[in-house]
């Protein structure tokens, strides 16, 4: 067996995976770059021929590369936005990088669809081409309101939705018809909380809004970056002014669910979710994840908390519960051989909310069961079920 890797070469990712691979006995998989499988897509079709034997296609995340950032605006600029900012092919291949900044979410991610198209194609084309993740199943990852509304119709527990909304003035309508006071706004197609605002009300119209964008107000222009400082805004005018920026690249709103708090080695709270990898439809690699703020993610230089205290502090049954209700996620999105689940235990231990399922959730360094990390994992898995 040997692997094809669409993916960043030089990322962690495919350095985790190349890794893997070696340590299983198998030979390095040809890892063919985003931007250059977009802008020539045929470069696909000659690696899964080249060489002997069976093949496995891996679909790897473009992670920070700037190039297939450019590249896929270049292929989502045919795409209908809506009244989302369009940039033309030939502008999108001559941008200019600004590190952090948010924007052409909407047109990003029209061509990493026709990207995955592509690779539906070839995958019909070679009926002997195996894949890991099916294009279909990424794609429903990579769509907020769909994946949550997937989750919804397998029964699967995740908050409540108010839907998209299609300014500030709109969310806080449809908050004050629900009577949510406290709700997470989060681009459709965004990832590693890019764009995403935990906003809390107190009723009488005095917010807060908990996010890592920073705003950028300069002669009448607005910019957006992410960062991986989590500002607090009270100013509704700049509250404002983000959402309105942000929802014409599509929004999906959820309730606010309070996270039930761990105490860490100092005795301090903190508000914590789980990061589980699901392989093979067994939930098996976790990452706990503590903040002082509403946003858990660790790339936000929020500390890990430890996985046995947490299993103690929920109890093995319920602990059991919380790892059934991950695999159930990664079921209703579809035939996947992983992905990473975030879910949290509500204030109070009473109830589990899934709040995402990720296509490419499953890089959790210094995390290992049986003695394999996530990637060992899935080989083992994919090799398995051949």
């Amino acid at each position: 067996m040997r692997f094809v890797v669409v993916g960043d070469p030089e990322g962690k990712r495919t350095g985790f995976f190349q890794a893997a691979l070696q340590s299983s006995g198998l030979p390095a998989a040809d890892v063919l770059s985003w931007a250059d499988f977009l802008a020539e897509p045929a470069r696909l079709e000659a690696a899964v021929e080249g060489g002997q034997g069976p093949v496995g296609l891996r679909i790897e995340s473009f992670g920070k590369s700037f190039p297939a950032q450019r590249a896929l605006l270049v292929r989502g600029a045919e795409a209908d936005l809506g009244s989302a900012p369009l940039l033309s092919a030939e502008e999108a291949r001559v941008l200019p990088e600004e590190r952090g900044r948010i924007r052409g979410l909407r047109q990003a991610h029209e061509g990493f669809r026709w990207a995955l198209g592509r690779i539906s194609q070839l995958l019909e084309s070679r009926p002997a081409l195996r894949v890991r993740n099916p294009p279909r199943a990424i794609e429903l990852m990579f769509d907020k309101p769909a994946c949550h509304a997937a989750c919804a119709a397998a029964e699967v527990s995740v908050p409540p939705s108010l839907g998209g909304v299609s300014s500030y003035e709109d969310l806080r309508t449809k908050m004050r018809l629900a009577s949510f006071k406290r709700v997470f706004v989060k681009p459709a197609h965004a990832s590693s909380a890019s764009g995403v605002i935990g906003l809390a009300s107190d009723g009488r119209d005095r917010l807060a809004a908990y996010t890592s964008v920073e705003l950028v107000e300069e002669q009448g222009e607005v910019r957006l970056y992410n960062s991986r400082k989590i500002r607090r805004y009270t100013d509704e005018r700049q509250i404002a002014t983000i959402v309105d920026a942000l929802a014409p690249e599509r929004l999906h709103v959820e309730a606010w669910i309070p996270k039930a708090k761990l105490p860490n080695a100092a005795g301090e709270a903190m508000a914590c979710d789980l990061r589980c990898v699901v392989i093979g439809g067994r939930a098996q690699h976790s990452v706990v994840r503590t903040s002082k703020s509403p946003l858990t993610n660790l790339h936000l230089k929020n500390p890990r908390g430890e996985l046995s205290a947490f299993q103690e502090w929920l109890g093995p049954s319920r602990f059991q519960e919380l790892l059934s209700a991950c695999e159930d996620a990664t079921r209703a999105v579809g035939p996947t051989l992983y992905a990473g689940v975030d879910i949290c235990v509500a204030k109070g231990l009473r109830e589990f909310a899934v709040l995402e399922v990720n296509a490419f959730g499953d890089l959790l360094p210094r995390v290992e069961v049986s003695g394999r990390d996530t990637y060992a994992a899935e080989i083992a898995a994919f090799l398995e079920a051949a």
